[in-house]
């Protein structure tokens, strides 16, 4: 006989980052001061980048598995979690025409406040994942397109193919790195990171 799975219970993947997980986490819910339970962290296979999950205790932030590289820089991850965790500081709310927003126009000036480093963040996502990355605006979330396992696996072949025939060594696991994200706002300080 099988059982229903309740919709919360999902299977997640352990973190291969280099940074420690659990302590960015604490950080951000200090930082952010909401004055609610920590959230657990989880990657879980979903079609949201990141978002938080407020009608379980505790509340949960779940990752897209994208982010699951160890190349992922800490900086980006500290700012996907200092967002998700100003998402139980400011509640959606109305903002015109009997329109709710989940991130009202305070939601991004907290953000801008706490987390200077948000567009650096995005431009590296972008650079990173590239079209792999779908903005929902009426949604108001991002989503990674299915073929992201294809397309990650592909790219791992041509670059691993590229640096062994110019016999570079070791081979770098990503090509755009945070220095180049902070360096593309240093010379163009008002390109648009998002889509």
């Amino acid at each position: 006989m099988r059982f229903p799975v309740p919709q919360h219970v999902k299977n997640f993947e352990l973190p291969c980052f280099e940074f420690n997980l659990d302590t960015l986490n604490e950080e951000a819910c200090s930082l952010v001061g909401h004055g609610q339970q920590l959230p657990e962290v989880v990657i879980v296979d979903k079609q949201t980048l990141a978002s938080i999950t407020t009608d379980i205790e505790p509340s949960r932030i779940e990752l897209h598995p994208i982010f699951n590289v160890p190349w992922l820089p800490e900086e980006v991850m500290r700012h996907v979690l200092i967002h998700e965790h100003i998402h139980l500081l400011i509640q959606p709310r109305e903002v015109e025409d009997g329109v709710t927003k989940d991130h009202p126009p305070e939601f991004w000036d907290v953000e801008r406040k706490l987390s200077p480093f948000a567009r650096p963040a995005w431009y590296w996502m972008r650079q990173e994942w590239g079209d792999l990355l779908v903005r929902k605006e009426k949604e108001e979330k991002t989503i990674v397109k299915r073929i992201w396992k294809k397309r990650r696996r592909e790219s791992l072949v041509f670059r691993t193919k590229m640096y062994l025939e110019a016999e570079v060594f070791p081979i770098p696991e990503s090509t755009f790195s945070w220095q180049n994200a902070l360096q593309a706002f240093e010379y163009e300080p008002d390109i648009d990171p998002l889509f």
